[in-house]
């Protein structure tokens, strides 16, 4: 089963979590969020200009930014909020 699938299936039973208790549905509310930031998503190029030789992504899910000479594609997840990060057609 992949994180979206799951995320899906939590996402079914949500009215039915919400008329059976406030606190279980709160407990779905936190898994079905914690399981969207496993899926990947792609960070945001930021423009820059020709004067800086550093390229800048954004979280695609925060906005955070990051030094992708400095990090690049070793980063695996954003470091504020936790979002899985997609660098697979992202050039170096």
């Amino acid at each position: 089963m992949t994180y979206e699938e799951a995320r899906r299936m939590l996402s079914s039973h949500h009215a039915w979590a919400r008329s059976e208790s406030p606190r279980y549905a709160e407990a779905v509310d936190m898994a079905i969020e914690s399981l969207k930031k496993q899926i990947l998503k792609k960070p945001t190029p930021v423009i820059l200009g020709k004067v800086f030789k550093d390229t800048l992504y954004n979280c695609p899910c925060c906005g955070d930014d990051w030094n992708a000479n400095e990090y690049g594609s070793a980063m695996q997840f954003c470091w504020t909020c936790g979002q899985a990060i997609d660098w697979s057609e992202v050039e170096e």
